[in-house]
C-alpha cells in the first residue's frame, strides 16, 4: 500500500512538473491579485484570502498544486473510510493525475474550484464518521461555499453518502433541502439565482437548465474519456437539440 501512495505522489509531481517553471499571469489571473475583502461575508472570501497572499505567478500555481495534493489526501481518507483497500489507493492515484483537474490546478485562476472541492470533501468525509459528524460537515460546507458557489453539490452528496453507506440520511436530507430553499428565498427566488450566476438579466431558468445540462454531460464524459479538453468551451454555441438531449441523458 505504501508503494502505491509513494508512486502516486511521484506521478502527481511529474504530471505537474511544468508548474515549477517561470510563469506569467493569464486570462483573469490579474483581476484576482490582491482582491478587496471588505467583510466576513464577502463573496468567495476564502479564495480571495489566498490570493491576497499571492503576487507571483509561479507561487500561485504551486499553491494550487498544494491544494490539489490536500484534496487528494482527503480522497484517500474517504477511500480508506469506505474500506476500499488497495483498489481505493489506486483510484485515489488515478483521481490525482486525471486530466480533468488540469485547468483547476495549472490555471491559477481555477483555485476557487480546488478550495470548493476541499470543503465538499471534508463534508463527505465527516458524513462517514460517527457522533457529531454533522459539525465537521457544516464546517466543510461553509468552507466550500466561502470558496465558490459550486460547493452547493454538498447538499446532495452528504445525504447520498449517508444513505449509500447505511447511515441515517432522512434528517440530513431534510436539513439540506431546507437550507437550499432558504438560500434561494434569500437570494430572491430561482430567477434571481440564475441571473446572478449567469451575469445577465436576459437568461431564463430554462436556458440556464439547458446550458448547465450540456456542461454536466461534457464533464461526465471527460471523466470517462479525457480527450479533446479545452481551457474553455462556448456552451452557448451548442444547438438546442443537443441541449435537450443532455437533459434527457442526465
Amino acid at each position: 500500500m505504501a508503494k502505491i501512495w509513494l508512486g502516486g505522489a511521484a506521478l502527481l509531481l511529474v504530471a505537474y512538473h511544468s508548474l515549477w517553471q517561470p510563469a506569467t499571469w493569464v486570462y483573469n489571473d490579474r483581476s484576482l491579485i490582491k482582491p478587496e475583502v471588505t467583510t466576513l461575508f464577502t463573496r468567495r472570501i476564502l479564495d480571495k484570502a489566498t490570493w491576497a497572499a499571492t503576487d507571483d505567478p509561479r507561487r500561485a500555481r504551486l499553491m494550487n498544486l498544494l491544494f490539489h495534493g490536500m484534496n487528494t489526501a482527503l480522497v484517500a481518507l474517504i477511500a480508506n473510510r469506505l474500506s476500499f483497500g488497495a483498489a481505493g489507493a489506486l483510484m485515489t492515484v488515478a483521481w490525482a493525475i486525471h486530466p480533468i483537474h488540469v485547468e483547476s490546478v495549472a490555471y491559477a485562476g481555477g483555485r476557487a474550484e480546488l478550495l470548493a472541492a476541499t470543503g465538499v470533501l471534508i463534508a463527505v468525509l465527516a458524513a462517514l464518521t460517527g457522533s457529531y459528524w454533522w459539525i465537521w460537515a457544516i464546517i466543510g460546507a461553509v468552507l466550500g461555499f466561502a470558496a465558490k458557489e459550486s460547493a452547493v453539490v454538498v447538499l446532495t452528496l452528504v445525504p447520498l453518502v449517508r444513505w449509500a453507506t447505511g447511515r441515517s440520511w432522512r434528517i440530513p436530507l431534510g436539513v439540506c433541502i431546507t437550507m437550499a430553499l432558504t438560500a434561494i428565498w434569500l437570494l430572491g427566488g430561482p430567477v434571481a439565482v440564475v441571473n446572478v450566476e449567469m451575469h445577465s438579466g436576459q437568461v431564463t431558468a430554462l436556458d440556464w437548465l439547458l446550458v448547465k445540462s450540456v456542461a454536466a454531460v461534457r464533464l461526465v464524459t471527460l471523466v470517462v474519456v479525457p480527450i479533446r479538453q479545452t481551457v474553455d468551451i462556448d456552451y452557448d454555441a451548442v444547438s438546442t437539440g443537443l441541449r435537450v438531449l443532455s437533459v434527457v441523458a442526465l
